[in-house]
């Protein structure tokens, strides 16, 4: 499994590079149809939340998981120090580099950088929990706010999907999903992308990730008894719901149409037993690009948007924009292998650290007193 684990960090990898590039087609118009076809962000973070949910859940499934305590603060310290860095940055930035419009460009791009950092605002981010604009700075930190939420209560969820048959946990955690979906439009309420009704919803992609880590012997024999041709027609169904689904829902209310996001989910899940099942495939993933793609998939995710912004607010006048966006996409690796080396891996490692003097605490709290049962 620590071969196939390393080759679903090249699936990150893989996902966080068409963000990239569906958000860079996103500064003008003129590329819609290029993106729409090709780049599906919004697949891209569902894949996110299913590779989480797989991965996290297999210490529980080997009997090494770590006890809350630990677990919270290595989580805490994967996700948010690099987020804090990355709005930081952002910040200072818009400062350096926003301009009041830049004309021509799309209706995405005018709405990024068009709040002004009030302390309100700026404490809301730093804060990262509740319900904010998310996109005022950064427009990829919604899906952050989620995987925080939904971390500080994954052990209690996995160990709950793995008392239970998977149906049932299925079953109810797709309810869920369509009542946080359903509720908030009956109630008329505000829709921000990253409120708590949300959170509930891409628990379901959560759930659907400790199943397939659970059953993922079975699933990859299934898969594999399949025979080739059949097995090529899973495939492409997967890569069907995976790429097109959301076209299903394009015309329904702003939450409803979320519920594409279930065949989607069904996509992924394909396409990531396929990845689990396939030697051939698993060997392509391993190659060093990808693998170096998946080690700094984080801080691409998080941080190209700043580049981005701050290249085009900086450079654009009205012509080359493709050299520009060029631009953006080098350096935004760039920027990636910095942050990875300078603050993901200090942040991974203090998240050790600090997980080391809770386990340090807690048996120091249990042993027996000096002189104690003598």
């Amino acid at each position: 499994m620590s071969q196939r684990v390393e080759a679903l960090d090249s699936v990150r990898g893989l996902a966080a590079l068409v963000v990239v590039l569906g958000h860079l087609l996103y500064v003008s118009d003129r590329f819609n149809p290029v993106r729409a076809l090709v780049f599906r962000g919004h697949a891209s973070v569902i894949l996110f939340f299913i590779l989480s949910g797989f991965v996290l859940s297999l210490p529980y499934l080997n009997g090494r998981a770590k006890p809350y305590s630990e677990f919270v603060v290595r989580r805490i310290c994967r996700i948010y120090l690099p987020y804090l860095c990355a709005i930081v940055l952002a910040l200072g930035c818009y400062r350096a580099f926003a301009r009041s419009s830049v004309p021509g460009l799309s209706n995405w791009f005018a709405a990024v950088w068009s709040t002004p950092p009030t302390p309100d605002l700026v404490w809301a981010h730093l804060s990262f929990l509740g319900s904010y604009p998310h996109d005022a700075f950064n427009p990829v930190i919604w899906s952050l706010i989620h995987e925080l939420r939904l971390s500080l209560v994954f052990p209690l969820l996995v160990t709950w999907v793995l008392k239970r048959d998977w149906k049932v946990a299925f079953g109810i955690a797709l309810g869920v999903s369509g009542l946080s979906l359903l509720l908030p439009s009956v109630l008329n309420g505000p829709w921000s992308g990253n409120d708590f009704w949300d959170s509930l919803h891409y628990g379901l992609m959560f759930v659907i990730g400790i199943l397939l880590a659970r059953h993922r012997l079975e699933l990859v024999g299934m898969f594999q008894r399949l025979g080739k041709a059949r097995a090529w027609g899973v495939v492409g169904l997967g890569l069907l719901l995976y790429q097109y689904s959301d076209l299903l829902c394009k015309l329904t209310d702003t939450k409803l149409r979320m519920l594409s996001d279930w065949p989607v989910a069904l996509g992924a899940s394909i396409l990531l037993i396929w990845t689990l099942a396939s030697p051939g495939l698993q060997g392509l993933l391993m190659r060093a690009p990808l693998q170096y793609l998946g080690r700094i998939s984080y801080s691409l995710y998080l941080l190209h948007a700043v580049v981005l912004f701050s290249l085009v607010h900086a450079l654009y006048q009205g012509q080359h924009l493709p050299a520009i966006l060029l631009a953006s996409l080098v350096l935004s690796f760039g920027v990636a292998t910095l942050s990875y080396h300078l603050v993901e891996k200090p942040s991974i490692r203090l998240g050790g650290y600090l997980a080391g003097q809770f386990r340090k605490l807690r048996l120091s709290l249990s042993a027996p007193a000096l002189g104690e049962g003598s």
